[in-house]
């Protein structure tokens, strides 16, 4: 799996979403890539979770790939996202 040899196992990636994703954001979506991923699913203040992907030093360049959408049910703001996985750190 192409994902494994560059370091990103599909566990690393799902622990690093959980780590960084506020409580009140809600997955409907993950579509691991072999450079990144895309996400879909409901949270509040979703216009804020590209800024936190980004902010975590696993992810880099993410965006939303289509507009906020209001879910009266949920009481929260459909999105998706697509980022790319950071560079690891190489050690000296």
């Amino acid at each position: 799996m192409q994902m494994k040899q560059d370091g990103q196992s599909p566990i690393t990636v799902i622990e690093d979403l959980s780590r960084v994703l506020p409580d009140t954001t809600h997955l409907t979506e993950l579509r691991l890539e072999p450079n990144g991923i895309e996400i879909g699913g409901v949270a509040k203040g979703a216009a804020q979770l590209p800024q936190l992907l980004e902010q975590s030093g696993s992810f880099a360049d993410a965006r939303l790939t289509s507009p906020l959408t209001i879910d009266a049910r949920e009481d929260a703001e459909r999105f998706n996202i697509h980022t790319r996985f950071a560079k690891a750190k190489s050690t000296p």
